[in-house]
């Protein structure tokens, strides 16, 4: 409901295995997981997930959390008399002042369902080494470039990382692989995001 009364967007994202992290399936809450909760909670709440549309490189699916159309949804199993006696009640209703910005709420479904053929991230750690992937090893000394000021160099360098970057979760084959090598990369907390 945050998302709706303080027109806020409200990203949700996957648990994602880094080196240190404990990270584990048993913790793991999936894009569809998280759906299922926002469904199993439409009864209680009033309101339903609504797709939205994503921009051609985002790394989040958003949705937005609508109420439900209760008349109309009440309309399909009542009968002449009865709807027009809803109609009549539900028209009497105040709407609530809300917001002009309708907030969404987004997924980052970077294991269980990856984007990463849009992806156009590329990440500087603060030492200076370009990751054109968050789960892949490979890192590019930028440091050392930047410092001799050529940067015709740092172009064609920049250029040749983003060439050879892998299609998928940085030549992982899934959540499992990046886990057992995850030693192999950086801490989150020591890459940025």
């Amino acid at each position: 409901h945050l998302s709706n009364q303080l027109g806020i967007d409200i990203r949700f994202i996957e648990y994602m295995p880094f080196n240190d992290n404990r990270w584990g399936t048993n913790d793991f809450i999936s894009y569809q997981d998280m759906q299922d909760i926002f469904q199993d909670q439409q009864p209680s709440t009033g309101h339903a997930l609504q797709r939205l549309q994503d921009g051609p490189n985002d790394t989040t699916k958003w949705w937005s959390y609508n109420p439900v159309d209760l008349v109309n949804l009440a309309d399909q199993h009542l009968d002449h008399d009865s709807r027009s006696v809803h109609h009549a009640a539900a028209q009497q209703q105040q709407p609530q002042p809300r917001n002009t910005r309708q907030g969404r709420i987004g997924f980052i479904t970077s294991m269980s369902s990856h984007f990463c053929g849009t992806c156009n991230r590329l990440r500087m750690t603060a030492d200076g080494q370009l990751k054109v992937c968050l789960f892949g090893a490979t890192e590019i000394s930028l440091r050392d470039i930047l410092r001799i000021q050529r940067p015709d160099l740092l172009a064609k360098v920049v250029h040749a990382a983003v060439q050879r970057k892998h299609f998928k979760l940085g030549g992982h084959h899934d959540m499992q692989d990046i886990s057992d090598h995850s030693s192999e990369n950086r801490p989150m907390t020591l890459i940025g995001g």
